[in-house]
């Protein structure tokens, strides 16, 4: 039989803790039994419903909570628009680093960009996917905590298995923007602050920029990082946030939104944001780890 998923769902949610019985009845309807409760549902053709794609050999596997994690870190800074170049999916890469294989994940918007790479076990022949940000979350949201996760690559499919659960995601097709040539290198001005000052400070400074649809203007020099938001009639937030700071002063502009994005993904005491001048990307990432980094770029100054 097969059932109208969303209608099903939400009648099984409300059922009481009891067996459930269901039965096939005539022309794909099904009579369900919990308790006292008594329905029917009308049901559509099975033989309709899609075949499951062919799966292909397992490439690699790593732990649930290494992939959620990775997930987690990147899915956030794709674009909520499907956009011809696949800026709603995320860039699965796989890479050689001496004798080890990691994924790589990259996901961006056009305005900010996240990175991530993990050591997997196995290996691929596919050098690129692209796959989709709906499926993606779908694949987060289902996972176990426990347990490893086995990727098979298709020719238009990956498919993730997790024990009994099983997730199917249709590659996106085209190519994938050139992320490597926009990460920035050398950058002069380097600020280590604490992850979670800096977040409670653009929290707040959010609150009035974000209703002016502005910007949060960052004046960094020395020991100390203004962060300036609001104006007019919504009022003003004027806070300072002491920091470690290397590089002649500079004033710059960003999203505040973006920025609390990633900060709350990060795990570390404390990060680095280094950047160049106040119409360049800026480079977040967290202490001592390598493997993550988020590109942001400024707003335009007034």
């Amino acid at each position: 039989m097969c059932l109208p998923a969303k209608k099903f769902y939400d009648i099984a949610r409300e059922l009481p803790p009891e067996q459930v019985q269901i039965e096939s009845g005539d022309n794909f309807w099904a009579r369900l039994r919990c308790g006292s409760v008594s329905l029917e549902l009308p049901g559509l053709d099975p033989s309709d419903f899609p075949a499951l794609p062919e799966g292909g050999k397992a490439a690699i596997s790593l732990p649930n909570t290494q992939l959620k994690d990775m997930l987690e870190k990147v899915i956030f800074a794709t674009s909520s628009q499907e956009s011809p170049l696949n800026l709603h999916g995320v860039l699965f890469e796989f890479l050689d680093k001496g004798r080890l294989r990691y994924l790589r994940m990259v996901a961006t918007d056009g305005h900010r960009l996240a990175l991530i790479d993990s050591e997997v076990k196995g290996s691929s022949s596919k050098e690129q996917l692209i796959l989709p940000k709906r499926g993606l979350a779908e694949v987060r949201r289902v996972l176990t905590e426990d347990g490893e996760v086995e990727i098979y690559l298709g020719e238009n499919v990956v498919k993730f298995v997790d024990g009994k659960r099983l997730v199917s995601i249709r590659l996106l097709e085209g190519q994938f923007p050139d992320y490597k040539h926009v990460l920035p290198k050398d950058l002069e001005k380097r600020v280590i602050v604490d992850r979670r000052e800096f977040l409670a400070s653009l929290k707040r400074a959010d609150i009035l920029a974000s209703e002016k649809g502005e910007g949060v203007k960052f004046k960094i020099e020395s020991d100390k990082m203004e962060l300036k938001a609001g104006g007019g009639d919504v009022g003003q937030i004027v806070e300072e946030v002491p920091v470690q700071y290397r590089g002649d002063p500079i004033s710059i502009i960003f999203n505040s939104r973006y920025l609390i994005d990633a900060l709350t993904v990060m795990e570390s005491d404390q990060v680095i944001f280094e950047l160049r001048d106040q119409e360049s990307a800026g480079l977040l990432r967290p202490e001592g780890d390598e493997d993550y980094l988020y590109l942001v770029m400024p707003m335009k100054m007034t």
